[in-house]
C-alpha cells in the first residue's frame, strides 16, 4: 500500500501526463519540494516511476501504470489536479511547455501554451462515461437464458 504523499504524486504524474519536471510536480501535487522527492523516491524504489535522464523528468516506468493511476481518480480529483496544471503551467516558457506535454507534431510552437491549457481544461471537464456492457440479443433475453 502506498503512502498517501506517494499517491497524491503518483496522481499529479498521471494528470500531466508524459514527463514530468521535479518544479511542475510540486505544484501540481501540491506538496512541499523535499515531500515530492522522497515520494517520488518510494515510487521509483516501487518499480512505479522512472528518471528520464534525457528530459530530467520523472515518467511512469510504463504507460499503462500511468493510465491505470488516472483512471482511477475520482471526478474532484481530476478536476483539481487540472486546473493545479492549468495554474502551473500558466507563465512557463513554450520550451517547458511543449517538452512537458505537447506532441511531437504540435502545429507550432507559439500555440503549444494554449494546446495545453484546453487540454488540461477538456480532460477536467470531461464527464466520466459508464462502461458499456454487451448486448444480450433479445432472443436470449425473451426467452429467460
Amino acid at each position: 500500500m502506498l503512502d498517501g504523499a506517494t499517491r497524491q504524486v503518483l496522481d499529479a504524474v498521471a494528470t500531466v501526463g508524459r514527463e514530468t519536471s521535479h518544479e511542475l510536480l510540486t505544484s501540481v501535487a501540491d506538496l512541499d519540494g523535499a515531500v515530492v522527492e522522497a515520494a517520488a523516491r518510494r515510487a521509483i524504489d516501487a518499480q512505479l516511476l522512472v528518471v528520464d535522464a534525457d528530459a530530467d523528468a520523472y515518467r511512469f516506468r510504463h504507460a499503462l501504470i500511468g493510465e491505470v493511476v488516472y483512471a482511477d481518480l475520482l471526478p474532484p480529483q481530476r478536476a483539481r489536479l487540472h486546473r493545479r496544471v492549468a495554474e502551473a503551467l500558466q507563465g512557463q516558457t513554450v520550451e517547458v511547455l511543449t517538452r512537458a506535454d505537447a506532441p511531437a507534431s504540435s502545429p507550432s510552437t507559439s500555440t503549444a501554451p494554449v494546446i495545453v491549457r484546453r487540454r488540461s481544461w477538456r480532460r477536467s471537464r470531461r464527464p466520466m462515461r459508464p462502461r458499456q456492457l454487451p448486448q444480450r440479443p433479445r432472443s436470449v433475453i425473451s426467452s429467460g437464458h
